[in-house]
């Protein structure tokens, strides 16, 4: 299985006024070459391409919070619950409001992994 970029490259245009700025962007690149080309033909002045490597819209860099259930006893001892890790915040969240999550000296709750 091939997993998938997070990123996606973006080809920018850049002029030296003094330092160098972005002028222009897209993900297609030959779109930018006619825009340096328009450029060039209509200012004078250092022009370049680059690319850039952006994350993709709607994804986010850090990996996601990952949650265990673990079952706290009234004594002070504590265990993880058996298969129940790698859960999301709100996956743990329902299985600890469950009724059977809970009784006499004991209970579940979850933390980080």
């Amino acid at each position: 299985m091939v997993r998938e970029s997070k990123y996606e490259i973006m080809y920018v245009l850049q002029g030296h006024y003094g330092r160098w700025e972005d002028l222009t962007e897209s993900t297609n690149r030959k779109e930018v070459y006619q825009d340096l080309k328009d450029y060039r033909a209509n200012e004078s002045g250092a022009f370049r391409v680059i690319q850039r490597k952006v994350l993709k819209p709607g994804v986010s860099k850090s990996a996601p919070i990952k949650y265990k259930i673990i079952k706290f006893r009234q004594n002070g001892n504590s265990t993880a619950v058996r298969g129940m890790g790698n859960l999301t915040e709100a996956e743990a969240q329902a299985y600890c409001s469950r009724s059977d999550t809970h009784g006499k000296g004991w209970f579940c709750g979850y933390t980080k992994q």
